[in-house]
């Protein structure tokens, strides 16, 4: 029985448990957009009274639907962060854009937007919604350590496709 309550007790450590009563929030919105068109949409990020200097997370998306381009947003560089991102194929079908954000400082990160998404939609697209779904979102105060956040996916609103 120890041995469970540790093992649980490191569990929450490590996947950043906590008693804070708030919560950073990390949102993609909705937005339109037409088959073979481009859109851009940017990776919103809220404090919440959180202070975070650094972050990652898994962006998952339908390669067939979208090539997906990711630049710096406004808050994360005027934190002087950088981004490093990569694609991922995964067994499903699916893409993960992994978006990594830190720089060497402790500067905390502001309001605004972390990553602007540079969206290119398929011509063979099919119409209707198509999800951008935030996963694995991990925020690491100036301390480095775990910071709690709320997750928001967004969609892109295809129209005139096949």
């Amino acid at each position: 029985m120890p041995l469970t309550l540790a093992f649980a007790v490191s569990l929450s450590s490590v996947f950043g448990a906590t008693t804070s009563a708030s919560a950073a929030e990390v949102s993609i919105p909705m937005a339109r957009a037409s088959a073979g068109g481009t859109v851009t949409v940017s990776v919103e990020y809220s404090a919440q009274g959180e202070a975070v200097s650094a972050l990652n997370f898994d962006l998952a998306y339908d390669p067939n639907v979208f090539s997906i381009t990711p630049t710096l947003g406004a808050a994360a560089a005027s934190a002087s962060k950088v981004l490093f991102s990569n694609v991922l194929s995964w067994s499903d079908g699916t893409a993960h854009l992994r978006i990594l954000i830190f720089g060497l400082n402790q500067t905390v990160i502001q309001d605004g937007s972390l990553v602007d998404l540079h969206i290119q939609v398929s011509p063979n697209s099919p119409k209707g919604q198509h999800t951008l779904d935030l996963v694995d979102l991990t925020l690491a105060s100036p301390a480095a350590e775990a910071v709690p956040a709320t997750v928001q996916s967004g969609r892109i609103i295809v129209t005139g496709g096949r």
